[in-house]
């Protein structure tokens, strides 16, 4: 499977958010969560960090990674107007079925009575780290959307490629692109009217 990740500041922002939620529930919880759902959040902490190590060096600006060297590219479309890039990974060990899951088990709890013992970590950490379950589903949901073949083969091209390669979509690959821009907008952003139309911006040509 492949993962998609955009160079794009609202899915890593909200990705980069889950690092401390994570640690914390992992940490400081898992006894009071029980032993099952314990290993969950640790398996999903786990499968986070491993996803945060697939991100190219361009999309390290927000969380500096050790990287394996330069890698970039820049992305244009018809008529020769910037675009945002996005770079493709392979998932080998299903670490965003993993994220999935787990995000489905922390959903699941916040809906339970609130004595349910996730339910009531999810509150305390609620408090410090707001909302970051949902930006665990919406940043899953973005890692989860399927390329559409004619860019999977062009965002592959760019992954083992230097800062200086410039690409360019060709007219059926541009429709392609919008239309994937349209779902990560979506995913990331939905619900909220004024940032659904901000966040469009950035994929404005």
């Amino acid at each position: 499977m492949y993962v998609l990740l955009p160079d794009d500041p609202i899915f890593l922002a909200r990705f980069f958010r889950l690092d401390k939620p994570f640690a914390e529930l992992d940490g400081l919880y898992a006894e009071e969560i029980g032993a099952e759902r314990a290993a969950v959040v640790r398996t999903a902490y786990d499968s986070w960090a491993e996803l945060a190590q697939l991100l190219p060096p361009a999309l390290q600006w927000m969380f500096p990674i050790s990287g394996d060297g330069p890698e970039g590219y820049t992305l244009d479309d018809p008529l020769g107007r910037r675009l945002q890039s996005m770079y493709i990974r392979e998932d080998r060990d299903g670490h965003v079925a993993k994220l999935m899951a787990c995000q489905r088990m922390l959903t699941e709890a916040q809906l339970h009575d609130s004595g349910d013992p996730l339910a009531m970590a999810l509150d305390d950490l609620d408090e410090t780290y707001s909302d970051w379950v949902d930006d665990l589903r919406r940043a899953v949901g973005v890692l989860n959307l399927r390329v559409p073949p004619r860019l999977l083969k062009i965002f592959r091209s760019a992954a083992p490629l230097g800062p200086n390669v410039a690409l360019s979509l060709n007219a059926d690959q541009a429709d392609d692109y919008r239309t994937l821009c349209s779902r990560i907008v979506h995913a990331l952003s939905a619900g909220d009217d004024l940032g659904h139309a901000t966040h469009h911006m950035l994929y404005a040509s």
